[in-house]
């Protein structure tokens, strides 16, 4: 999936969703974006590897959700983010072997959820 027409964007102001996208692998493209006002919703997208180019987010306003994305094998959260509003859940990705990043977040504004992994082996956070 191309998103190079992105590539300047350094906010959303309400919410980034992608579901049942089949052919998004990674969100490189969006190296720019710092800022995202409400929610980021990411489920559903079979082909989805990693989180690569969400690297330079500092701030969520709402919940972020990882849900059921069957080829996510590396949840590699925003080194830089700061703060986290809303839940924090990453449920039934059954391929991740490895969790790291969200070293600089210092609270969430809500719960924090993992529940229905297999196969972790690397959990760095916090």
């Amino acid at each position: 999936m191309n998103k190079e027409g992105l590539s300047n964007l350094d906010s959303i102001h309400n919410d980034l969703i992608t579901e049942r996208n089949s052919k998004l692998i990674n969100f490189e493209g969006l190296e720019e974006l710092t800022f995202i006002g409400g929610s980021i919703d990411i489920q559903e997208n079979i082909t989805l590897e990693s989180l690569d180019g969400l690297s330079s987010l500092t701030t969520i306003g709402g919940g972020l959700k990882l849900l059921d994305n069957q080829g996510l094998k590396i949840v590699n959260g925003p080194e830089n983010l700061l703060t986290k509003g809303g839940d924090l859940r990453i449920n039934e990705n059954d391929e991740v072997i490895e969790i790291t990043g969200f070293s600089s977040l210092k609270s969430i504004d809500g719960s924090l959820r993992f529940f229905l992994w297999r196969i972790v082996n690397e959990f760095q956070w916090f």
